[in-house]
């Protein structure tokens, strides 16, 4: 009987009819859907309107959430009345930036997620080169193949399909480069839009999506 059961599952799913590994959705009430999101560990350069709803959707995914920006207090602020872990960084000058992101790699044994929102190549640049060479020496096991996001704001670069910025050459590194473009038209108040885009870009399987423009 066992047997039976088995052989029409494996011909349902060789006819299309049952999917191999079907998405687990979960309707909290009525008319909304929610997907597994584990929790990540994701660090956001450049803090701005932008750069905060980036990291507030992260953080309320249940994932953990480094700030890199230069202003004391007010990231001092934003890690006691919300929870983010605040590392004071110039963003323009790299022995900084190299100086925050291994501490914070040490300290949570690796990172997830980079979000350079610093409107420029340096950051996102630097930080791959660094998180390469650790990923080298001290490889992640968790399967979950990491993103380096780019926000731009630049309508004018915005891609016909070119990459944003070349995968590391290096085969093994599990980090894949994503670029967001907002098209410098869009209205005011687009920054929640921006924040739910990138937790959407982090989902496993969605490291396919490579340049997307708003």
């Amino acid at each position: 009987m066992a047997d039976n059961y088995l052989e029409r599952k494996m011909d349902d799913l060789r006819g299309g009819r049952l999917s191999a590994h079907p998405l687990a959705v979960s309707s909290p009430r009525k008319g909304m859907f929610s997907v597994p999101f584990p929790p990540r560990r994701v660090a956001v350069a450049g803090i701005d309107d932008t750069g905060l709803a980036v990291a507030r959707s992260f953080l309320k995914a249940g994932c953990r959430v480094a700030l890199f920006f230069d202003d004391a207090e007010e990231g001092t602020r934003l890690a006691h009345d919300e929870g983010f872990r605040f590392h004071r960084v110039d963003v323009s000058d790299p022995s900084s930036v190299e100086t925050a992101f291994l501490s914070l790699a040490d300290a949570w044994r690796d990172v997830d997620i980079v979000v350079d929102n610093t409107s420029g190549c340096s950051v996102a640049t630097l930080i791959r080169r660094l998180w390469t060479r650790r990923r080298r020496r001290l490889p992640d096991a968790s399967g979950y193949r990491s993103r380096m996001m780019m926000i731009s704001r630049r309508k004018t670069r915005c891609p016909s399909g070119a990459p944003a910025f070349p995968d590391d050459p290096e085969e093994g590194s599990g980090i894949a480069s994503q670029r967001v473009f907002i098209d410098e038209m869009c209205p005011d108040g687009i920054s929640g839009i921006v924040g739910r885009l990138c937790l959407f870009l982090a989902l496993p399987g969605n490291e396919c999506i490579k340049n997307t423009c708003i």
